[in-house]
């Protein structure tokens, strides 16, 4: 099953949850996700998915 930003690994789930409490780390993901996401170590597909500025947007609930 592909994963989603609905059922996220604990990976993109500790990225989102730090985006929703940490104003400039969510503005970086958002602008520049590749340099916010560099010190992480995540499978192309986590990558992918957190790079999905609309995605991301919408699992922040906006």
């Amino acid at each position: 099953m592909p994963m989603s930003i609905n059922s996220p690994s604990k990976a993109v789930a500790d990225i989102l949850k730090r985006a929703s409490t940490d104003a400039a780390f969510r503005s970086q993901l958002l602008a520049t996700p590749g340099a916010a996401l560099a010190s992480y170590s995540l499978t192309d597909e986590e990558r992918a998915l957190l790079s999905n500025a609309q995605a991301v947007r919408a699992a922040l609930g906006g």
